[in-house]
C-alpha cells in the first residue's frame, strides 16, 4: 500500500518518460547482435581495414576455381615470432568448381588490413561475409543501462519533487543533449578532423591495455610506429571515455558520448560562469543559450570535429569569469581562474594561447583604469592563480615543453595564417552549409561555414541601441557588455581579410609566434562567447515593452539556424556505420608531429611493411625470434653468430625516451636515418635478449610528481576549510 501511495505522488508526465525511455532501453538491450560485414559481390578479392580480438567465420561463394585451388586470408600488417611480415591466420583448398566455404579466424590481439585472396587463375569470389562468433562490442548494454538509469532518476526526481527544486540543472542537461540530436544514430558522421581524434581515443586505450600510464605517445599513429600527439595534445579529459573501452563499448560509441559530453558540459559551465558574471538569471540563461547553439561551436563539434577547441569552449566562459574576479571583482576568487586556465590548458593549447593574446589586453586596460591601492594585491592574487595552474598542469607542461624544442615538422610549416580569412558576409550566416573546405580569399563557394550566426550581430546591434538610448549606462552589466564588444569586435576583425596578417608576416618575430595558429577564423571561437554575452545584455536590457518581442525573435532565429544546421548535417556529411573500420584508423595529422627530414615529404609517410619488422641493411646470418610488440615495448631474441657488425632497426619512430636494453642491460639508443628517424642499436653478439620500451626522461616523472603532490595538496586544503567553516557555524 506504502508501494502504491509513493507511485501516485510522481506526477503522471515523469512516470509516461520514464516508462518511454526504459521501454526504449529494453528495445535497445535487445538490439545487441554480432558483427557482421557483408562483402561486394563479383570481387577477386575482400578487404577489410582491421578487425578485433575475437573469433570469426569467413563464409566466402567462389565461382570458376579449380579443385586444388587455394583461399586464404592473411594480413601484411602483422608480423610473425620469427620477424616475418604478413601472416596467414586460415586456408582452405577448394574440392570443386563452384562452392561455398568458411573459414574460421581467431584474434589475439587487433589485426589491420586483412586480405581474402586467392591463387585461382580466372575464379572470383560472387559472395563473401565475415561474422564473428561472439558479441564484439556491449554498445546496446551501455546505452540501455544509460536509459534505465535515466528513467530511474526522473522517477525518482519526481517522487522527490526534484525537478521543482533543481530546475536550472535539468533544464541546463535538456539544453546539451537538444545540441546532441546528430549524434542519435547508429553511424558517425565524419568530421574534418575527427579520424584524429578517434586514433588519439584509441592509442590512449591500446597504451593502457599495455600497462603504460600516463600515456606519452600514441601507438596505433604513424601506421604504428608511434607518434607524441599524447604528448602535445592534452589528454586529461579523454580519459573517462577512454576507460569505457575497457568495458567493450566501441570507439564510435564513446566518441560519442564524448561530444554529448561536450555539449551538456558547455551548458552548464557557461550558465553558471555567466551568472557570476552578470549577476542576473535571466541573463545567465539566455547567454548559455546563445552559447551552446552558437554557430561556432557547432561547426567545431560536428563539421570540423574539432575536439581540443570544442572542449576549450566549454571553459571560456569559467576563464572569462576568472579573469573578471582577479581583476575587477572579488580577487580572493583567483581559484576561480586557476580553474579556468587549467581546464583551457588540458582541453587544447592553441586555444589558451589565443585566450591569453585578450587576457593580456585586459590587463594592460587594468593597468590604466585601476586603482592604485589596489594594484599589488590583485597582481599577488592573479600570480597566485598563475602559479597554481602551473604546478597542477606540470605533467602536461613538462613533456609538451621538451618536446616543443625539438625539430618537428609542425615548427617548419609555412605560416598560413594570412591565407584563409574570412569575410564579414560569411561571420553572420544563419542558414549554415555542412560542408566545404577552408579557401582562399576571392570567393567563398564551396567555402565550409564560419559564422558566428545572425542572431549575434543583431544582439550587437540591440545592444548599441540600448546603451545609446540610455542616459545612465554605467551599470555593471553595460560596463561588461561594452568591453565584451570591443573584444568580440576585435575577434572578428582578426579574422576577417581586413586584418594585415601578410604585413606583419614580414616581421620574422610575428612570423614564429604565429605559425601554430594555421587560421585566422579560429578568433571566431572567442569572438562568438562574447557577443553571446554583448546578446544576452542587449535582451534584458530593451525596453520592458519591447523586451517579449525580442526573446521571440531571438529564439526564433536560434532554433532556425540551429534546426537548418542539424537538417544539413544529416544531407551532405559523409558517415560511417562500420564500427570494426572506425577503430582501425591510424590517422597521424600528416606527421606534424615529427622530425624534419630531406628524406621524405611532410605530408606522406612512406614507411615500407613488406620488409621485416626488425632489421639491418645485412642480416644474412642473423636469425629473429619470439617478436612481440606490446603497446611501446617491443622484445626479441637476436642470434648472431658470425658476430656481424650492423645496426639493428626497430619499427618505432624515434623521439627522446625510448631504452634499449640487452639481456636486461641498457645499452645506447642509436637512430637510423631511412626513411625516417627509427630506434636502433648495435647488433649484439652471439644471441641475446632485446627490449625496447619507451621510459620518458626522468623528469617527465619529476613533473607528474609535481601534479600529483599538487592536487593532492589543493584536496587537503579544500577538504580543512570545509571542516573549519562547520566548526564555526
Amino acid at each position: 500500500m506504502k508501494t502504491v501511495k509513493a507511485v501516485r505522488k510522481i506526477p503522471p508526465i515523469y512516470r509516461l518518460i520514464a516508462l518511454l525511455l526504459f521501454l526504449t532501453g529494453v528495445l535497445v538491450f535487445c538490439k545487441g547482435e554480432p558483427y557482421l560485414k557483408v562483402f561486394d559481390e563479383d570481387q577477386k578479392s575482400y578487404e577489410m581495414t582491421f578487425l578485433q580480438e575475437g573469433q570469426y567465420q569467413f563464409e566466402i561463394t567462389y565461382v570458376g576455381f579449380q579443385p586444388g585451388d587455394r583461399i586464404w586470408i592473411y594480413s601484411d600488417y602483422l608480423t610473425d615470432e620469427q620477424n616475418q611480415i604478413g601472416v596467414t591466420l586460415s586456408e582452405t583448398v577448394v574440392p570443386e568448381y563452384a562452392g561455398i566455404v568458411a573459414l574460421p579466424v581467431t584474434l589475439s590481439e587487433g589485426v589491420y588490413h586483412i586480405r581474402v585472396v586467392n591463387d585461382s587463375e580466372v575464379g572470383y569470389f560472387a559472395e563473401g561475409q565475415v561474422q564473428s562468433v561472439r558479441l564484439q562490442n556491449w554498445d546496446h548494454y551501455y546505452v540501455a543501462g544509460i536509459l534505465f538509469l535515466i528513467s530511474f532518476c526522473i522517477l525518482f526526481a519526481g517522487y522527490r519533487h526534484y525537478f521543482e527544486k533543481y530546475p536550472i540543472q535539468w533544464l541546463l542537461v535538456g539544453m546539451g543533449v537538444l545540441a546532441s540530436i546528430p549524434l542519435f544514430s547508429d553511424f558517425l558522421y565524419l568530421g574534418d578532423d575527427s579520424p584524429f581524434h578517434l586514433a588519439r581515443l584509441e592509442g590512449i586505450y591500446q597504451s593502457l591495455r599495455a600497462g603504460e600510464f600516463p600515456v606519452r605517445i600514441n601507438v596505433v599513429q604513424n601506421e604504428g610506429y608511434g607518434d607524441i600527439s599524447a604528448s602535445m595534445y592534452p589528454s586529461f579529459f579523454l580519459l573517462p571515455f577512454v576507460a569505457l573501452r575497457f568495458f567493450r563499448v566501441s570507439l564510435m560509441l564513446c566518441f560519442k558520448t564524448l561530444l554529448m559530453a561536450i555539449n551538456i558540459a558547455t551548458a552548464l559551465v557557461s550558465y553558471y560562469s555567466f551568472r557570476k558574471l552578470l549577476h542576473s538569471h535571466i541573463m545567465a540563461m539566455w547567454g548559455c543559450i546563445l552559447y551552446t547553439f552558437s554557430a561556432y561551436r557547432l561547426i567545431n563539434v560536428y563539421l570540423r570535429c574539432a575536439v581540443g577547441e570544442a572542449l576549450a569552449m566549454v571553459f571560456l566562459p569559467l576563464l572569462l569569469w576568472g579573469t573578471c574576479e582577479v581583476l575587477w571583482g572579488d580577487r580572493k576568487k583567483w581559484y576561480v581562474l586557476a580553474l579556468g586556465m587549467t581546464c583551457m590548458l588540458q582541453s587544447h593549447v592553441l586555444s589558451t594561447e589565443i585566450c591569453a593574446l585578450f587576457m593580456l589586453a585586459e590587463l594592460v586596460i587594468w593597468l590604466i583604469c585601476s586603482s592604485k591601492k589596489e594594484l599589488f594585491g590583485r597582481i599577488v592574487q592573479g600570480l597566485k592563480a598563475i602559479g597554481l595552474t602551473i604546478l597542477l598542469n606540470a605533467g602536461f607542461l613538462v613533456p609538451f615543453i621538451f618536446y616543443s624544442t625539438q625539430d618537428l615538422q609542425c615548427f617548419h610549416m609555412a605560416n598560413t595564417v594570412g591565407r584563409y580569412p574570412s569575410y564579414f558576409s560569411q561571420m553572420f550566416t544563419m542558414f549554415m552549409s555542412a560542408v566545404g573546405d577552408s579557401i582562399h580569399p576571392g570567393s567563398t563557394k564551396g567555402e565550409m561555414p564560419l559564422s558566428v550566426g545572425f542572431v549575434l550581430l543583431a544582439g550587437a546591434v540591440l545592444f548599441c541601441v540600448n546603451q545609446a538610448g540610455r542616459r545612465e549606462s554605467d551599470s555593471s552589466e553595460g560596463k561588461l557588455g561594452r568591453r565584451c564588444l570591443g573584444y568580440g569586435i576585435l575577434g572578428l576583425i582578426l579574422s576577417s581579410w581586413l586584418f594585415p596578417w601578410n604585413k606583419l608576416l614580414q616581421n620574422e618575430w610575428f612570423e614564429q609566434i604565429t605559425s601554430t595558429l594555421q587560421f585566422s577564423w579560429r578568433f571566431l571561437g572567442i569572438a562568438s562567447l562574447f557577443l553571446c554575452v554583448v546578446t544576452a545584455v542587449a535582451i534584458e536590457t530593451t525596453t520592458e515593452r519591447m523586451r517579449k518581442y525580442v526573446k521571440i525573435i531571438a529564439m526564433v532565429l536560434v532554433i532556425c539556424g540551429t534546426g537548418y544546421y542539424f537538417d544539413m548535417l544529416c544531407q551532405q556529411r559523409d558517415t560511417l556505420s562500420d564500427k570494426m573500420e572506425i577503430e582501425g584508423i591510424n590517422h597521424s595529422d600528416s606527421m606534424y608531429m615529427y622530425y624534419i627530414s630531406d628524406k621524405f615529404e611532410p605530408w606522406h609517410l612512406t614507411l615500407s611493411r613488406k620488409e621485416a619488422a626488425v632489421g639491418g641493411s645485412n642480416m644474412t646470418n642473423v636469425t629473429v625470434s619470439d617478436y612481440v610488440k606490446r603497446g611501446t615495448k617491443i622484445s626479441v631474441t637476436i642470434s648472431n653468430p658470425t658476430n656481424a657488425e650492423e645496426l639493428l632497426v626497430f619499427p618505432q619512430c624515434y623521439y627522446p625516451g625510448y631504452v634499449v636494453r640487452v639481456d636486461g642491460e641498457p645499452v645506447e639508443t642509436k637512430i637510423c636515418e631511412v626513411p625516417v628517424r627509427m630506434i636502433a642499436c648495435d647488433l649484439p653478439e652471439q644471441t641475446a635478449h632485446i627490449t625496447v620500451e619507451y621510459e620518458g626522461p626522468w623528469f617527465f616523472r619529476a613533473g607528474d610528481a609535481v601534479t600529483v603532490l599538487t592536487a593532492a595538496g589543493l584536496a587537503v586544503a579544500v577538504l580543512w576549510k570545509r571542516k573549519k567553516a562547520k566548526a564555526y557555524t
